[in-house]
């Protein structure tokens, strides 16, 4: 495995463990973690092909990148979770708790005026029974799983961009 690949695939895991530290403190909301993560993950993918075309005279077939940046991905994920495994786990259920409760108040304020009063109530006991179980070891595998899956359909947007196949002569 190349120092490019092992460099962004650290940094994308430690940027994504930050993030999750931020979401679970309150610091930072689900949505803006989001954006942030897409974009942090577009810039780190376009980083790794710019190093890997460096590496190779300027040239990278699409293959190539999609193979470097779903290495990236694999290593990146991993880190982030053995963080999410550890951190939820020794998180209190205090913490825990008033974790979901923001989560909730955040989507109820969000669809306030759109959602008639008497949904709203039906929508927030639905949101605590699916985040109940958001702290679960295969929950948080699952929704690593998704990601990845979102993720790499993410990356062949940059792969396809800056592939180039080296002229051959016949």
């Amino acid at each position: 495995m190349s120092s490019n690949v092992t460099k962004h695939g650290l940094f994308y895991g430690l940027t994504s463990s930050i993030s999750g530290f931020l979401m679970y403190n309150g610091m930072l909301g689900t949505m803006m973690l989001s954006i942030i993560g897409i974009v942090v993950f577009i810039l780190i993918l376009v980083s790794a092909g710019k190093a890997y075309k460096a590496q190779n005279g300027g040239y990278a077939t699409m293959g190539e990148l999609v193979k470097t940046f779903s290495l990236i991905l694999i290593i990146g994920l991993l880190i982030n979770a053995m963080f999410q495994f550890v951190y939820t786990m020794t998180m209190s259920e205090e913490k825990k708790d008033t974790f979901i409760e923001t989560m909730v108040e955040n989507q109820t304020n969000m669809v306030s005026g759109i959602i008639p009063e008497e949904q709203i109530g039906e929508m927030e006991d639905q949101m605590y029974e699916q985040l109940s179980g958001m702290f679960n070891p295969s929950t948080i595998l699952m929704n690593l799983l998704i990601g990845a899956i979102f993720s790499i359909l993410i990356s062949l947007i940059p792969a396809a961009i800056m592939k180039n196949n080296r002229e051959e002569f016949v």
